[in-house]
């Protein structure tokens, strides 16, 4: 009892610690948000607040499936900006039971028009688009849909074209959208899919201290 005293206290204080420290950065927490208006019916305004409400429910599903021991997938279309908070989050589920797969890593596909050739390959177990030389931004789907028939996992995180074909493959999926990315946000108000983080997708990594914050604190042994 009281482990898990110190525990919720814990991470009661990490939640008080990041909406302070969310201040810091107001340029990447850009939800949008239906507000009434009296005039103007549906209005968009900013809520950073959203932003760390929609992290811990990532994280609450985190923490069932390390308490599961369930099989997931990582995967960005962002190479810089939210490679830190996959793999952050990522070693985190790894020391707690998750197994993270890497299915298709390393097979060479290529398009029509293209040179160069495309791989999956995978840093420190997140999935990466490269084109055999560099991590490259995509909002290409493809990689994930060759993934996922290779493996089959329980749960994946991830953004861009990797979370819109997990969703459409029918697998559980928590993913990040930027506000001008609606294709994620689709999906969710279509009941396709339910937890989606709202954000500006592409800025410092360590701007999203926060959000790592908000989601590993529910991750506690």
């Amino acid at each position: 009892m009281n482990i898990a005293v110190r525990a919720s206290d814990w991470g009661r204080r990490v939640s008080y610690s990041t909406r302070y420290l969310v201040n810091a950065y107001p340029a990447v927490y850009m939800p949008l948000v239906r507000v009434r208006h009296r005039e103007a019916g549906w209005a968009v305004r900013r809520d950073t607040e959203l932003v760390i409400e929609a992290c811990e429910v990532v994280g609450r599903r985190l923490a069932e499936a390390c308490a599961r021991g369930e099989r997931v997938i990582l995967a960005t279309g962002h190479p810089v900006g939210l490679a830190h908070l996959y793999t952050g989050v990522g070693r985190q589920l790894a020391a707690r039971g998750v197994e993270l797969l890497r299915p298709y890593e390393g097979v060479t596909w290529r398009d029509a028009d293209d040179r160069h050739g495309w791989q999956v390959r995978y840093l420190e177990g997140v999935a990466l688009l490269t084109d055999r030389a560099s991590a490259r931004h995509t909002h290409r789907g493809d990689a994930m849909a060759r993934m996922l028939g290779e493996a089959r996992p329980d749960l994946v995180f991830a953004d861009h074209g990797f979370a819109g074909a997990a969703i459409e493959t029918g697998v559980e999926t928590l993913s990040i959208a930027d506000v001008n990315d609606p294709a994620l946000l689709v999906a969710r108000a279509q009941g396709r899919t339910d937890t989606v983080i709202v954000m500006d997708d592409n800025v410092q990594p360590d701007a999203y201290w926060p959000c790592y914050q908000a989601i590993v604190a529910h991750l506690v042994d």
